[in-house]
């Protein structure tokens, strides 16, 4: 196993977290995690999604990194995408591939260990695979 240094690894995940802006699409919106028909917030205006601003970047990497290291099939964190949606809502969300998406409600609201537990949910639906099993059966 590869070692890296704890610098480069908080740098990488800052400038992975910050560089999510690239994971919206040409219009400018992300729909919210919490946004799915029947829900409540189902017809609103989908949310836009963001880079996260540099307290909300450290702090997502202070409790993200440490989850990162201990799944069961590792992510390079070259490999990891953060992004924030602007919404109250508190959600997170798993989009496959690497890339996960918060809500600025969640990070608003919840203190570190609330938000541990949520990101580790949403890191568990990556290692075992299931945006890509659910596409695979038609789920998604």
């Amino acid at each position: 196993m590869v070692r890296v240094a704890p610098i480069a690894i908080l740098a990488s995940l800052l400038v992975l977290v910050t560089a999510c802006v690239g994971l919206v699409p040409t219009g400018g919106q992300e729909p919210s995690p919490s946004s799915s028909p029947g829900s409540p917030s189902a017809g609103r205006p989908a949310a836009s999604a963001h880079g996260a601003d540099p307290a909300q970047a450290a702090r997502l990497q202070r409790v993200m990194v440490p989850l990162l290291r201990v799944m069961d099939h590792p992510m390079p964190l070259t490999q990891v995408k953060v992004g924030v949606v602007d919404d109250p809502q508190i959600n997170a969300a798993n989009a496959g591939g690497g890339e996960f998406f918060v809500t600025t409600g969640l990070l608003n609201r919840a203190n570190d260990d609330q938000l541990r537990a949520v990101l580790a949910h949403e890191l568990s639906h990556q290692d075992l695979n299931h945006v890509a099993q659910a596409q695979i059966l038609g789920w998604g």
